[in-house]
């Protein structure tokens, strides 16, 4: 791909899409229009331009700036490149990394997992839905990351017309723990990463 970092860094809307496309059209005959679009898609994602081939049940995206290579099956992707590795899964397993820091909310549906490798550094992003109300679900989150020894970096919040938003960051030595959640019809949209 045409810049890695770049298009990691577009990884959600559109580099998602082109991927799950791709991927989903492996052994079909639509593959050839499946890698255009990919491309087409990546190519605005990206910035540049690049090419992607195909070697069995991988895809290989690659441009000149270096290239990755792409594996799915079927639930989860996985992304390899030099600056490093990263995974999308949905109905996962919580990784046990996470769970030794952090709660997931009791009764919430964990609806994906995310990991992300660079060098010595990894993050992880648990998304989960939650049928309590916002307030308890900021509330359990503040006291479980102070009783854990977080402190808290930074806070944004607003709410208007019953739907509610917050982001906050909480630190403990190398660690780092972005919670981002949002009220959407009576229901909680939460996602927490937790970076070290």
């Amino acid at each position: 791909m045409t810049n890695v970092r770049r298009v990691r860094g577009a990884v959600g809307v559109g580099f998602t899409i082109a991927v799950v496309t791709v991927m989903s059209g492996c052994g079909s005959a639509s593959e050839s229009f499946t890698d255009r679009l990919a491309e087409e898609v990546i190519e605005r994602a990206s910035g540049g331009s690049v090419e992607v081939d195909r070697d069995g049940d991988r895809l290989v995206i690659s441009g000149e700036d270096g290239e990755a290579v792409i594996e799915s099956d079927g639930e989860s992707f996985t992304i390899e490149s030099e600056d490093g590795t990263a995974q999308f899964s949905t109905n996962a397993d919580v990784p046990a990394e996470w769970t030794a820091v952090l709660e997931v909310f009791p009764g919430a549906d964990v609806v994906g997992v995310f990991e992300y490798t660079e060098g010595d550094i990894k993050s992880q992003k648990v998304s989960m839905v939650i049928d309590d109300s916002f307030e308890q679900v900021v509330e359990f989150y503040d006291r479980s990351l102070t009783a854990a020894g977080f402190t808290e970096g930074s806070r944004m919040a607003q709410s208007s017309g019953g739907n509610a938003f917050a982001q906050a960051i909480f630190t403990r030595d190398e660690l780092t723990v972005t919670m981002l959640a949002s009220e959407n019809d009576g229901k909680v949209d939460l996602s927490i990463s937790l970076t070290g």
